[in-house]
């Protein structure tokens, strides 16, 4: 594996509103063909996050997080050097989902070199497959962040 490359990882469920917001980050940084970047989407399970970043030592995820009414605010997080809370994700219907994950990668020496977690707040959770509009504007200022940050 290409030492420079990063593996941009977006998380959610586009069919739960809000939810979808890790996704649409993701499917946005795909659009903008960076070579250094490979995009995936899964749902969460943990397990799945961890299969999908072995190899990699560069990874970042985007996924939604339910925290104190902020809606659209973005959270930056080093997962390799601050533990993530369980109960950042608790809108998850994963008993084993990103926070365990990492967590579990943490106590076992499997985290990649770099890992980054961006969180953008959500409002709604509902079945439903638009974002709320604070949220898409939060999902455009993510991707364009990481593809300025990371994508150069």
């Amino acid at each position: 594996m290409d030492k420079n490359k990063f593996l941009i990882l977006g998380i959610g469920n586009r069919f739960r509103s809000d939810d979808g917001a890790g996704v649409a980050v993701a499917e946005k940084i795909k659009k903008f063909e960076i070579d250094k970047f490979d995009v995936k989407i899964i749902d969460g399970e943990g397990t799945d996050i961890m299969e999908s970043w072995k190899g990699y030592d560069n990874v970042i995820i985007i996924d939604a997080v339910q925290k104190n009414g902020s809606f659209g605010k973005i959270y930056e997080i080093n997962a390799c050097e601050e533990e993530l809370q369980s109960d950042f994700f608790n809108y998850s219907s994963h008993a084993f989902g990103l926070a365990e994950a990492i967590n579990v990668s943490r106590v076992i020496n499997k985290l990649p070199k770099l890992l980054i977690v961006y969180g953008i707040e959500g409002q709604h959770f509902n079945f439903d497959t638009k974002l709320s509009a604070k949220i898409e504007k939060a999902v455009n200022k993510t991707a364009a962040l990481i593809k300025e940050k990371y994508g150069k």
